[in-house]
């Protein structure tokens, strides 16, 4: 997997306990110029936790407590966050990403090791 860094410049929404939307910028150079370019838009882009894998939002029993956790590491966590955003090549509808927060710790680890949700290991059959 590789991935670019991106500066997260609010969370929009959290849809379930891995999956939430955000916009996004990051600072580029294009000749002498600086520029900063965001996405997202005022509904933010999709975005999944690469590690951690929690019930589906409708779907799974549970979901409701996996995004009250993510929410509740999001609403603590010390400011800025940062999208760590991966190439994961399989077709995903939305981006790929580790959220670290200013002290360098991970949302995904978190909610496995603090709130107990199992780690994310591939398509279930």
């Amino acid at each position: 997997m590789t991935g670019s860094q991106w500066d997260v410049e609010r969370i929009v929404s959290i849809t379930d306990g891995d999956t939430l939307r955000l916009v996004r910028r990051r600072v580029t150079h294009l000749d002498n110029l600086e520029l900063t370019v965001r996405d997202g838009g005022p509904n933010g882009v999709a975005a999944r936790l690469v590690w951690v894998d929690t019930p589906e939002k409708g779907t799974h029993p549970g979901w409701e407590n996996a995004r009250a956790d993510l929410g509740s590491w999001v609403s603590a966590a010390p400011l800025p966050l940062t999208a760590y955003v991966y190439d994961g090549g399989a077709g995903w509808d939305r981006l790929l990403v580790d959220l670290i927060d200013a002290d360098g710790n991970s949302a995904s680890q978190w909610l496995m090791v603090e709130k107990g949700w199992p780690p994310y290991i591939g398509v279930k059959a």
